[in-house]
């Protein structure tokens, strides 16, 4: 046998170098379809048992050739979809998801290792509720999450980050937070990545663009679409949590251009730093191309010169209430602006400012100061200068503004947008020097606070609002003690508005966020609440949690959003309101007047009277919104003769309240006192209300109430499905989330009824009514027991065939149940087949004798009543017409001196602006406007006080017209008591014989 020759090493391992590459290719085939289901099913577990959302996605591909030595993982089109009440609102849209992660571990099972990371055109929608529930919480509680039950802890192999670089690239991305009243947006977000994260010191290289930045708050804008380019490079000591920025490191914000170096140490218990940043460019539209507004898209043609520098440095530790010291200085010179196609541009532009602080804990020492700040344009100038110290304890101010604006001017200088036009002159002139200690010591002459702020015959049209504005004079003068508001007179749409009054303690509310007082007058003749909530025409509603339309959205993240009218919580406001008309809604509200007290988030009504629905309403009360998500409110009406089918009709809550009343015709009158809370669209939270009151309808009509056809049905008195009821009075009780009625008479056509019970909330309804029905209205219902009659009657010696009758009235007992529109009646008379009606035959027997005699007594009893009737009606009349004439007089008296001293007033007000007039030297015009103003305040004093006096006339003119109208009706009262007293004795007298 011939020995086979062996291969020789080079082959052999030739041979064996191809084998291995063979099952390597193999494998970079097979294992990403042999993983491939595993991490599927990890990632969809992990998803399904972590997560309150519904997590889906296109498809999920696997690779290795391409990512080798890793593994790569691609999802596509994966999505978040909120569900409850985020459903239709979508958190999370990513075009492509990248991951790549370590293979031999990824092979082992041990742990899915993560090396890179990347997002392709994620879309993120961050939503924040009113009441702070936010849709990117989809965590589950621990107790909701599938691993707290017995799971093989083999099933799923645990997620660990090393991450080596990362990135988001053409994102867009809002945040929208409702309570926090902050909305931010990223358009066309990228940012990028790259270090080792692994190593203890490694360089970390970043790139951030964005085609526009737009952060609002509290109805601000800070930012409006701001273009970015930053690049930043930081050296990762994570050693000594020491992190130093690159000196080339370049941050550009529109056509602002800043350089950020220096370096940050994170401490146990605080943090080190040195970083300064200051301006690359020092041109002035690198600062103007960040004012809101200002960057448009053809910024780049903007004209415009002059030096610019920004520059600001933070050093030391901050640690506790330790800060580092820091420095912010700006300063423009001589420079101007000019928009292209404008004829006019903005010029001598000149800006000193400077904001400093040494490193401590006391941010007293902190210094603003801005000597200068001015510009000009066409006839219109701006000067102001501030300097404040000591901001904390006791503000040191040093302010002076002067300022003369056409604003027809504006748009010969600045873009205004479309739609937007301005007319009107604004001239003022304040100085403002002292501490503020000074004010709240009353210290006055230690503070100098003089000049005013006038507006004259200002117009303002806009697309964003569906009226015009129209000022046609507002003039506040400003005192060390208060700030005046001598005059407004405005149009807005087709509302007018009148208002004076005065502000307090203006410096401690700037300054110290101190509690802001003001007492203000406020009429008008006609405000159309319509017109000013109103869209413009063609604007449509934001939605939020659009991404799309939020995006462009202007509107502020508000509590008005929900409907909820907020109370400022750092005001104490009086307003005397005086509307002759206010539209709301479909309702007309005529001679509104009285008072509105809003004080630290509560709003107090006092006396606030109205005439609508044909009727009067007075309120008094409050409403507070200490909890924006249920405010609170507790309030008394006292309501006169309103129509009660309009008052349903266009108050939602009468008809939970009280279901008959839109099956009415008439009008009611009613105190109530009532308390609990409202929703987010200002309806009562109805389980939540407590309170009580009485109900008086002297006339009114039913028909289509379907309580009252079931029970002409069950009674077959077809007349009981229309009633005309008189003189009603009854009393009722809100608690447990049902209005609970007191028994109270009624009259039903020939029969007598009580009814008590209550309604719910929620429409089911629970009465109990006894009713005298005269036997003459049964009708067919007497057939069905007439043999059962026959016999009892015999028995108690009743002959009905020989012409005894039956009782002509009957007891019937009823239970009304269901609910309003489905409503159930059990009574007596059948459910016992005639039982109530043959007790009634029997009493008749027992009764037989006494009938002529009851029958007497009981004309004798009628006759009375009627003439006890007619005795309290004329006192009734009668002392309704007295008290209409002392009201008809004290009301005359009222506008006769009213009107005296409104001339008085005026004469004073004339005689002082003379006596200013006269004067041409500039430094005695000013000492004669102060005595001016002093002279007003006298007569406003005098007016008020001849108010005063007589309001205290008018009011012992109606005191004693009252008090005579209390005495005429209760005379009457005693007369008609005697005459129903002596009836009563006599029909009892004759009774007993």
């Amino acid at each position: 046998m011939v020995k086979k020759k062996k291969k020789g090493l080079f082959s052999r391992l030739i041979k064996w170098c191809l084998i291995v590459l063979l099952l390597l290719v193999i494998g970079a085939v097979a294992v990403p379809y042999v993983f491939r289901d595993q991490i599927i099913d990890m990632a969809r577990t992990e998803a399904n048992a972590n997560l309150n959302a519904r997590v889906d996605w296109d498809s999920f591909d696997v690779s290795l050739i391409s990512t080798f030595p890793d593994f790569g993982l691609e999802i596509n089109g994966f999505q978040i979809d909120g569900i409850d009440n985020f459903a239709g609102v979508q958190l999370v849209a990513i075009e492509k998801l990248s991951l790549s992660l370590d293979l031999w571990k990824t092979i082992s099972g041990e742990e899915f290792e993560i090396h890179s990371v990347g997002l392709l055109r994620p879309k993120i929608n961050v939503l924040v509720l009113h009441d702070g529930t936010a849709n990117y919480d989809i965590a589950k509680a621990s107790g909701d999450s599938i691993h707290n039950e017995e799971v093989d802890s083999t099933q799923a192999a645990p997620l660990k980050l090393v991450v080596s670089e990362y990135f988001i690239r053409e994102a867009d991305i809002i945040y929208d937070d409702h309570p926090g009243g902050i909305y931010a947006e990223l358009k066309n977000f990228s940012h990028e990545g790259a270090g080792d994260f692994a190593e203890e010191i490694f360089d970390l290289k970043t790139k951030t663009t964005a085609d526009g930045i737009t952060y609002r708050m509290d109805g601000v804008t800070y930012a409006r679409k701001v273009k970015t380019d930053i690049t930043c490079n930081v050296n990762m000591n994570m050693l000594e949590n020491r992190y130093t920025f690159d000196d080339d490191n370049d941050f550009n914000f529109n056509a602002l251009g800043l350089q950020f170096y220096g370096w940050l140490q994170l401490l146990e218990d605080g943090m080190d730093m040195d970083v300064n940043f200051n301006t690359k460019k020092t041109t002035f539209s690198s600062i103007l191309s960040m004012v809101p507004g200002a960057y448009v898209p053809d910024f780049g043609d903007v004209k415009t010169d002059g030096k610019f520098d920004l520059k600001g440095a933070a050093k030391g530790k901050l640690k506790g209430d330790i800060l580092p010291q820091f420095d912010l200085a700006l300063a423009i010179e001589n420079a101007y602006f000019q928009y292209p196609d404008l004829p006019a541009k903005v010029e001598h532009i000149n800006v000193l400012a400077k904001v400093s602080h040494p490193e401590g804990s006391d941010m007293d020492r902190m210094l603003v100061d801005v000597p200068k700040l001015q510009l000009d344009f066409l006839e219109n100038k701006i000067d102001v200068n501030t300097r404040v110290e000591q901001p904390l304890s006791d503000p040191n101010i040093a302010s002076h503004l002067n300022a003369y604006l056409d604003l027809a001017e504006l748009s010969k200088a600045f873009p205004l947008g479309e739609g937007v036009d301005y007319n009107g002159i604004i001239t003022t002139n304040i100085t403002l020097e002292g501490r503020m200690s000074s004010i709240e010591q009353e210290r006055y002459d230690e503070f100098k606070a003089l000049g005013s702020l006038i507006v004259d015959s200002m117009k303002y049209h806009s697309g964003d609002l569906a009226y015009d504005v129209m000022l046609d004079r507002m003039e506040f003068n400003f005192t060390p003690s208060n700030l005046e508001l001598a005059s407004l007179d405005a149009m807005i749409g087709t509302s007018d508005l009148q208002a004076n009054g005065t502000i307090d303690n203006y410096m401690g509310y700037v300054l110290k966020d101190e509690l802001l007082h003001g007492t203000f007058n406020l009429t008008s003749n006609k405000f159309d609440l319509n017109e000013l909530m109103a869209s413009p025409e063609g604007a449509s509603p934001e939605v939020t949690g659009d991404t799309e339309k939020s995006s462009e959205s202007e509107q502020p993240a508000m509590d008005s959003a929900s409907g909820v009218v907020r109370v400022p919580e750092n005001v104490d406001f009086t307003l005397n309101t005086t509307f002759k008309r206010l539209v709301y809604d479909s309702i007309l509200i005529d001679n509104l007047s009285g008072k509105i007290l809003a004080k630290e988030g509560v709003a107090s009504l006092k006396n606030l009277r109205m005439d609508v629905f044909d009727g009067s309403v007075t309120l008094n009360g409050m409403y507070a919104t200490h909890h924006k998500e249920a405010p609170e409110m507790n309030l008394t009406y006292d309501v006169s003769n309103l129509d009660i089918g309009k008052t349903a009709h266009y108050v939602n809550s009468v008809e939970k309240l009280a279901p008959i009343a839109k099956s009415c015709r008439g009008a009611f009158s009613t105190t109530l006192s009532m308390k609990g809370q409202l929703d987010q669209n200002m309806e009562p939270v109805y389980n939540s209300l407590t309170g009580k009151g009485d109900l008086f309808v002297q006339n009114v009509y039913v028909e289509k109430f379907e309580p009252l056809n079931k029970l002409a049905q069950t009674l077959k008195i077809d007349r009981l499905s229309k009633q005309n009821f008189k003189d009603v009075k009854l009393f009722y009780e809100f608690k447990d989330g049902n209005v609970h009625v007191k028994p109270f008479d009624i009259k039903m056509g020939k029969m007598d009824v009580n009814i008590g019970g209550k309604t719910a909330f929620t429409q089911e309804i629970d009465y109990d009514l006894k009713m005298q029905v005269p036997s003459s209205e049964l009708g067919g219902l007497l057939e069905k027991g007439a043999a059962a009659l026959d016999k009892l009657a015999s028995a108690n010696g009743l002959n009905l065939s020989a012409g005894d009758k039956i009782p002509e009235v009957i007891k019937v007992n009823a239970k009304l149940g269901g609910t309003v529109t489905e409503p159930k009646i059990v009574t007596d008379f059948v459910r016992s087949e005639g039982k109530s009606v043959v007790g009634s035959v029997v009493e008749a027997g027992i009764d037989k004798a006494k009938e002529e005699l009851s029958k007497q007594a009981d004309d004798l009893l009628a006759k009375a009543r009627e003439e006890a009737d007619r005795i309290l009606a004329t006192g009734k009349k009668e002392a309704e017409r007295i008290r209409s004439e002392g009201k008809k007089q004290a009301d005359a008296l009222r506008a006769k001196q009213r009107e005296e001293a409104e001339k008085i007033r005026k004469k004073a007000y004339d005689a002082a602006d003379a006596e200013v007039e006269k004067i041409s030297n500039p430094l005695k015009k000013i000492a004669a406007r102060e005595a001016a103003k002093l002279a007003k305040k006298a007569a406003d004093k005098k007016f008020t006080q001849a108010e005063d006096a007589t309001d205290k006339q008018a009011n012992k003119l109606e005191d004693v017209a009252n008090r005579t109208a209390n005495e005429t009706e209760e005379l009457a009262k005693k007369q008609a008591d005697k005459v129903l007293a002596a009836a009563q004795k006599e029909s009892d007298q004759r009774l007993k014989n």
